[in-house]
């Protein structure tokens, strides 16, 4: 509901919900074997996975849709220092407003858990 409030067309749960689409950029922020996968096939030729979440320490990806389709995949962890004061900006006038969870550190293997099944909606954060 968020989403299509700040201007979404349309939200689904999976990037298979879309098969009738294919993307130019897809952002994955959960980084689970089954996203990744689903991503590389969700794009189009030439398209571009840009990798951001870490539940998964490592996967294994079919190489047919990378290369017959010319598929960059590449991994983020920030953004430049224009994008992040700009983050900032949008934060401080109250246009961003992001879904965010703190967890207690004991409970990070579960919240793991939570991310590879697709159980938590916006971003969770921990202090040590």
């Amino acid at each position: 509901d968020e989403a299509l409030a700040a201007g979404a067309k349309e939200c689904k749960k999976s990037l298979r919900s879309f098969s009738d689409l294919t993307f130019d950029v897809v952002v994955d922020f959960a980084g689970t074997e089954t996203t990744i996968r689903d991503a590389v096939s969700a794009v189009r030729p030439g398209g571009i996975v840009v990798l951001v979440g870490l539940a998964s320490q490592s996967f294994e990806l079919p190489t047919t849709d990378l290369v017959t389709k010319n598929v960059s995949l590449k991994g983020s962890t920030s953004a430049s220092i224009q994008e992040l004061q700009e983050v900032f900006e949008l934060l401080a006038s109250g246009a961003l407003n992001p879904q965010i969870q703190h967890i207690p550190f004991h409970d990070v293997p579960k919240a793991l858990e939570m991310l590879g099944e697709s159980e938590v909606n916006g971003r969770l954060y921990t202090t040590p």
